[in-house]
């Protein structure tokens, strides 16, 4: 098939494809990767400041072609305050556990606070602090 899309000829979408294969039970998890698990969506409602902070590493072009910088942000959900950030040349664990460390430090070690974040490694491999739960 990538050789008639390469000239211009579609037989059907991709989704059309995973359609047809699934109806005919072909659609298996192949490989040795563990198929993928679904899990409730968690919804986070704070209703005053300091009870959901949200945080997230983001990748700033650098200055070298291919190179990159990394924002760690850390941000209030009520209050959409910002609540500490800093830049690094490394995406790094230790890194954002000491961003989220000094961050509740600073606004007064606040108990119960939830801490969501995506997935992603530096996220799930951060220590955070006890009174902080980590519902990424």
């Amino acid at each position: 098939m990538p050789r008639l899309a390469d000239e211009g000829l579609y037989v059907a979408s991709e989704s059309t494809f995973y359609r047809v294969l699934r109806e005919h039970g072909q659609s298996q998890h192949r490989g040795k990767a563990r198929a993928s698990t679904k899990r409730p969506r968690v919804e986070h409602v704070a209703s005053a400041p300091n009870q959901v902070w949200s945080w997230d590493i983001t990748y700033l072009k650098g200055l070298v072609r291919g190179a990159f910088i990394y924002l760690y942000l850390v941000v209030d959900v009520y209050s959409r305050r910002v609540m500490g950030w800093q830049v690094h040349q490394e995406e790094s664990t230790d890194k954002a556990a000491a961003l989220i460390r000094s961050c509740w430090a600073e606004a007064g070690r606040p108990e119960g606070l939830t801490l969501h974040s995506d997935n992603g490694g530096p996220m799930k491999g951060a220590t955070m602090p006890s009174g902080v739960s980590d519902d990424s």
